[in-house]
C-alpha cells in the first residue's frame, strides 16, 4: 500500500491524487469527483452502490437490493411505497398495488386508472 505522500491514480478516470484524498470502492481507488458522479449511497441501507444500481424514474436514491426487497410503485401515481403500506386492488386483471392518497381519491366502485409514467428499473 502506498505512504501517504505518494499519488495513485483514481481508478475511474486515472487522475492522480494523494491516497488520503482517495476513497476505496468496491476494492479501487477513486478519487472523490468520480466517487460523487458515479456512486450514490442508499438511503433504505446506507451501502454506497454504483449509479447503475440505482432504481430509476423515483426521487429516493434507492438501491435496486432495497426496492426489491422493500418497496413498489403505487400503480395510478408511480410514488414509491414501501410494500407494507400499498393497498392491493384489481386494476386491469391483475392485483396492484395502489397508495392510500389514490386509493382515498377514487370514489367506491369506480375504475382506477393505471399508471403510464416511465419504467422504474434499470
Amino acid at each position: 500500500m502506498p505512504n501517504d505522500g505518494t499519488k495513485i491514480p483514481c481508478a475511474l478516470c486515472g487522475r492522480m491524487l494523494p491516497r488520503p484524498a482517495m476513497e476505496r470502492f468496491c476494492g479501487h481507488w477513486v478519487c472523490p469527483h468520480c466517487l460523487a458522479e458515479e456512486t450514490f449511497v442508499c438511503t433504505c441501507c446506507g451501502n454506497r452502490a454504483a449509479r447503475s444500481e440505482q432504481v430509476r424514474g423515483i426521487s429516493a436514491q434507492v438501491c435496486q437490493t432495497c426496492f426489491d426487497a422493500h418497496f413498489t410503485l403505487c400503480s395510478i401515481c408511480g410514488n414509491l411505497l414501501p410494500q407494507e403500506a400499498a393497498r392491493w386492488c384489481f386494476l386491469e386483471g391483475q392485483e396492484r398495488p395502489v397508495c392510500a392518497c389514490c386509493m382515498a381519491a377514487v370514489p367506491p366502485g369506480a375504475a382506477l386508472p393505471a399508471f403510464d409514467g416511465e419504467e422504474h428499473r434499470r
